[in-house]
């Protein structure tokens, strides 16, 4: 046998084999390797985020405002509490347009650096904003006094009655056209009879349908003497209210348990 048919050698075979047969062991190689670590890169300061905390003070008397409304132009908005204090939070530091409203106080406005590091004192000057279509009507003392004893009395203060004055002409005409809570006039029902306030309402047969007492300038008067009052022209009444239930018998005892018409003239009063 020749020596030409023996087959390649181990050095001949390894020569032909690609070279593209020991890249992926090289691929390997470097996936295996751990990347170096990067350096973090530093942060500016500005991506900090602060808080922002203050207070709103009366300018003149120094006093906490509460619900005053206050924002970071660009920013967020909040209201004071009743101490007059404020706050925001996570608030990117920069230089900021502050404005601060309440409806009893001028706007304050000003440009303000932000960067946590101080307490914001706000200091407003009172003045109430005009509200228009409001009308303010003026009542003297007297009026307040007659229509301040409570929900269970019917009142008709002096500067109303001023303006019945000229649509009746005595005071039961008044009464039987002007209802009082919890009452109203009964016509006359015979001869010698003049009619009377009577008690609407309660218990029937006890208290419903009776005539009341009458209270003339501080002097208590029984309702069968009291006639003569419902005949007085208004003109000559300064006010009168009607007083009923517990009111009533705390005021004027057994007698004016189911009610009682106060009555103040104009000649009481001077």
């Amino acid at each position: 046998m020749s020596q030409a048919a023996v087959g390649p050698t181990r050095a001949t075979w390894l020569a032909r084999l690609p070279v593209r047969v020991a890249l992926p062991a090289v691929v390997l190689s470097l996936a295996a390797q751990e990347p170096p670590p990067r350096a973090a890169s530093p942060v500016p300061a500005n991506d900090t985020l602060v808080a922002v905390e203050g207070e709103v003070l009366d300018a003149v008397s120094g006093v906490p405002v509460a619900a005053a409304i206050v924002v970071l132009v660009g920013g967020p908005t909040t209201f004071s509490d009743e101490a007059g204090y404020f706050r925001f939070d996570s608030v990117s530091p920069g230089a900021y347009s502050l404005r601060v409203f309440h409806v009893a106080y001028k706007t304050v406005e000003a440009r303000t650096p932000v960067d946590g590091q101080e307490v914001l004192v706000i200091r407003m000057d009172p003045g109430p904003i005009p509200l228009e279509g409001i009308e303010v009507r003026v009542r003297g003392r007297e009026e307040f006094e007659w229509r301040a004893s409570g929900t269970s009395m019917g009142v008709i203060g002096p500067v109303e009655m001023e303006a019945l004055s000229q649509r009746y002409f005595s005071m039961d005409q008044l009464l039987a056209g002007r209802l009082m809570s919890g009452a109203r006039f009964m016509p006359a029902r015979g001869m010698g009879d003049r009619g009377c306030l009577a008690v609407t309402g309660g218990r029937a047969g006890i208290r419903a349908g009776r005539c009341v007492a009458v209270v003339v300038d501080g002097v208590l008067l029984a309702p069968s003497d009291a006639g003569w009052v419902y005949e007085l022209s208004p003109s000559d009444i300064f006010a009168v209210r009607f007083v009923r239930g517990a009111d009533a018998g705390i005021r004027y005892g057994y007698s004016g348990a189911p009610g009682v018409l106060v009555v103040e003239s104009r000649a009481g009063r001077r």
